[in-house]
């Protein structure tokens, strides 16, 4: 498969359409590595003719990583046709979705358009951000009440994130909407600040309750000092009575030992 598989992602490089007819025969190889790198050379390439085996081969792929790939791939080639099964996928408990909702948004069309402003009520921030992304792109003055909405959901990244999609509009209602979640923004973020100065504030009072306390008085380390200190102390006198205690003929062993042959 090495062979097989440089050549096809060399394919994908090159953006080569000529070789869609041959890549899109690999779809069904029982190799996964043949199977990633055919799917990867068709989303690099983006040719439209790679859109309906796609859509075909979803349903029917069980490895993730190449589920992924073939989603990402049919939002490069913009087929609408997609729109279908990828919506299906928004509805998984996994990681597809996504990278679903965000090929929905590639795509572009009203259908797309009015899934996304169904996303912005997902329980999911991180659905509800790329929700929010995909309609900013559009630029439609139509989706700014459904933007608007997001004004009360409440999360700093979010509101921020809104502000940052809109600033490119050249729309008025627009730049009106920017400014008012960019300011709502900041205040979230004071307010998260504020909580962390007022518990950072009440915490020494307790730390220093403990430390005043006649049993912390002092800390660990003069303990933990003391403590070598007889380590010490203990091993030099175990040394002095194995060498100067008497013996059981009354002198030193040390003497003992210097007087020996």
């Amino acid at each position: 498969c090495d062979t097989r598989c440089e050549v096809i992602r060399s394919l994908g490089c090159l953006g080569e359409s000529r070789a869609v007819p041959h890549l899109l025969e690999m779809l069904d190889s029982e190799d996964r590595a043949v199977r990633l790198a055919t799917v990867t050379a068709l989303g690099a390439i983006g040719d439209e003719r790679a859109g309906e085996p796609l859509i075909r081969n979803l349903p029917q792929e069980s490895d993730a990583k190449i589920r992924q790939v073939i989603v990402r791939t049919l939002g490069s080639v913009g087929d609408s046709a997609a729109i279908p099964v990828l919506r299906t996928l928004l509805v998984e408990n996994s990681s597809i979705r996504v990278p679903a909702l965000i090929a929905i948004s590639e795509i572009g069309t009203n259908e797309a358009t009015e899934i996304l402003i169904s996303m912005l009520h997902d329980p999911s921030e991180q659905m509800r951000y790329h929700a929010c992304m995909g309609l900013c792109q559009t630029g439609q003055e139509s989706t700014l009440p459904a933007l608007e909405g997001l004004l009360k959901d409440g999360s700093s990244g979010l509101l921020s994130a809104l502000s940052r999609g809109l600033t490119a509009w050249n729309s008025r209602r627009g730049s009106e909407l920017a400014q008012r979640a960019l300011a709502m923004s900041r205040q979230r973020d004071q307010e998260v600040r504020s909580s962390l100065s007022e518990r950072a504030a009440a915490q020494p009072a307790g730390r220093e309750s403990l430390e005043t306390s006649p049993k912390s008085r002092f800390g660990w380390q003069p303990l933990l000092a003391f403590a070598a200190c007889l380590v010490v102390l203990g091993g030099g006198i175990g040394a002095w009575r194995m060498l100067w205690a008497p013996s059981g003929n009354g002198r030193p062993q040390a003497a003992q030992a210097e007087s020996r042959p």
